[in-house]
C-alpha cells in the first residue's frame, strides 16, 4: 500500500503539470479559434481601436463638443481616460475626460460625457487638472502605444507586431490584439489574440508583450494570411 501511495504521490508530481500544460494549451487553442471566427473587425461586439480613436465626442444632447485623441488604460485592457480635443463655441482645448466621472454611452465611433457645453465649461478647471494630470504621465498605457506593439517569446525573440486592438465597447475594455507574424512559414499572416495572455510592458511610445513558448506556437500554427 505504501508503495502504491509513493508512486501515486509521484505521477501527480511529475504527470500533473505536464497534463495541465497541455490544458492550458487546449484552452488557448480554443480560446484563438472563439476569437478568429471572422475576421478582425467584422464581430459587430468588437471594434477596432483605429475606429475608436477616430471618433467624436458629444455631449449629454448629443451634439458633437470634439475628437478622440487616445485612450488612458489600465494594465488590465479598462478604459481609464478618454483624451480628446474639444471645440466648442469657439474654445478649443485638449481636455483628458475621466472614464467613471463622466464617459456614460460609448459607441463604435463615438463617446457621450454626462454633460452638456454649459457644464463643460463650468468644470473645465477641473476637467484641464485631469488634463495636466494625464499628460504627465509616462507609465501609462495607451490605444496609441499598444498599437505600436511587438510580440515576444520569453527569451526575446520577437514573434508579431501589434497592427491593432479590438475593443469591447460594452465593458469598455480591450478585449484582443490584432497581430501580424513576424517570421516563420506564415510571416506576414494575421490573426486575433487574447490581450490577457500577454504581459504588457511600456517602453517609450510602445507596448513590449511577451507570450509563452507553447502560446507562440499556437499563434503561428492558426495564423492565415
Amino acid at each position: 500500500m505504501l508503495r502504491i501511495a509513493i508512486l501515486g504521490f509521484l505521477m501527480l508530481l511529475f504527470v500533473s503539470p505536464l497534463r495541465a500544460e497541455g490544458m492550458a494549451d487546449q484552452a488557448y487553442t480554443a480560446t484563438l479559434l472563439e476569437l478568429n471566427r471572422v475576421k478582425p473587425g467584422q464581430n459587430p461586439d468588437l471594434i477596432l481601436g483605429k475606429n475608436q480613436l477616430n471618433g467624436r465626442i458629444l455631449d449629454k444632447n448629443q451634439r458633437t463638443i470634439g475628437k478622440v485623441r487616445d485612450i488612458l488604460v489600465a494594465p488590465n485592457g479598462k478604459f481609464e481616460t478618454v483624451l480628446t480635443k474639444i471645440d466648442v463655441s469657439g474654445f478649443r482645448e485638449e481636455v483628458a475626460f475621466d472614464v467613471a466621472s463622466y464617459v456614460t454611452e460609448p459607441t463604435p465611433d463615438t463617446f457621450t460625457v454626462a454633460l452638456d457645453k454649459d457644464q463643460l465649461k463650468q468644470n473645465m478647471p477641473k476637467l484641464m487638472a485631469a488634463t495636466n494630470t494625464a499628460a504627465g504621465s509616462s507609465s501609462s498605457l495607451t490605444i496609441s502605444s499598444l498599437q505600436n506593439g511587438t510580440i515576444y517569446k520569453p527569451d526575446g525573440t520577437v514573434i508579431a507586431k501589434v497592427k491593432d486592438v479590438l475593443i469591447d465597447t460594452r465593458n469598455m475594455q480591450i478585449s484582443s490584439l490584432v497581430v501580424k507574424l513576424s517570421s516563420g512559414n506564415n510571416r506576414g499572416a494575421e490573426i486575433a489574440i487574447p490581450y490577457e495572455a500577454a504581459a504588457a510592458k511600456l517602453n517609450g511610445n510602445k507596448v513590449d508583450l511577451t507570450v509563452t513558448d507553447a502560446q507562440a506556437e499556437v499563434i503561428a500554427s492558426m495564423a492565415k494570411r
